[in-house]
C-alpha cells in the first residue's frame, strides 16, 4: 500500500478493504455423515401423505421415513 495522505490514501484504503473483502472470512467446517443422493420419485398422494403422518409422529422428516422403509424392503430380499 502506498503511504499517502488525503483522497490517494482513502483510494488505496477502499480498494484494499473490496479486493480482500471474501478473502478474511474462515472456511465452513463440512458436516460429516453419510452421503445423500437428491432424487425426486412419483407417489401416491394417499401414501406420501401416510408418510408424512409417520415422520411426524416419530419425530423425523418424510425422507427419512421413506429411506427406512426402502432399507428395509432391501434386505428383506425386495420383490423377490
Amino acid at each position: 500500500m502506498r503511504g499517502g495522505t488525503g483522497l490517494a490514501w482513502a483510494i488505496d484504503i477502499r480498494y484494499l478493504y473490496v479486493y480482500t473483502f471474501g478473502m478474511t472470512k474462515k472456511a465452513k467446517a463440512k458436516k460429516v455423515g453419510p452421503q445423500k443422493v437428491k432424487t425426486s420419485m412419483s407417489l401416491p398422494p394417499d401414501l406420501w401423505t401416510e408418510a408424512r403422518i409417520e415422520a411426524l409422529k416419530c419425530g423425523m422428516n418424510a425422507q427419512d421415513v421413506v429411506a427406512k422403509a426402502l432399507a428395509a424392503y432391501l434386505r428383506k430380499g425386495g420383490s423377490k
